[in-house]
């Protein structure tokens, strides 16, 4: 999880832990607190008010994101005119990481993708160059690969297409060449 997102998620309980708490006390009878609060009643509402709207927004948004955003599959449906063919997140992985092998001087591939029904979000390569002398280069040759592979052998649509290429001499000692 992202430090942005941790932060976020805490700034939300800890307002919605306090706002809970200030709510009890006017509830319970809890004769000191409660003498406190009516005393200063007039802004406490409004804090109260506030932190309300506050957390009911947050929890908006929150729904909203979670009916809104598609979900992710492991399974990838592709539709003809015999039926549904369902090709696994692990095979659509094997296929480009051996096709990148294949076609380019790497090594240690590893691909991972993000899947929804119908198509490929996002696939992540990464991978360990054998010839360190022009990385981008080769990156966008094996993004191409990639991006053939996955259209025109599956025939499905890619949106996103990343890759890590690092030069060999920092590859572990197990990244074995695909061959």
């Amino acid at each position: 999880m992202r430090p942005l997102t941790k932060a976020l998620l805490g700034l939300v309980a800890v307002i919605g832990i306090v706002q809970a708490l200030a709510v009890m006390a006017l509830t319970w009878p809890l004769a000191g607190v409660r003498a406190w609060l009516l005393v200063y009643w007039q802004p406490a509402h409004w804090v109260l008010f506030g932190l309300a709207a506050f957390v009911g927004i947050t929890f908006l948004i929150m729904l909203l994101v979670a009916v809104l955003r598609p979900a992710t599959t492991t399974k990838l449906t592709l539709a003809s005119d015999q039926g549904d063919l369902s090709v696994s997140k692990r095979a659509v992985e094997n296929t480009v990481a051996k096709a990148v092998a294949a076609e380019h001087p790497v090594k240690g591939v590893a691909v991972a993708a993000t899947m929804h029904k119908s198509h490929v979000k996002q696939a992540t390569i990464d991978a360990y160059s054998l010839d360190p002398t022009d990385l981008k280069a080769q990156a966008a040759g094996i993004e191409k690969t990639a991006q053939t592979k996955l259209e025109h052998l599956l025939g499905v649509p890619v949106k996103k297409i990343k890759v890590n290429l690092h030069p060999g001499a920092k590859a572990p000692g197990n990244a074995a060449r695909v061959l």
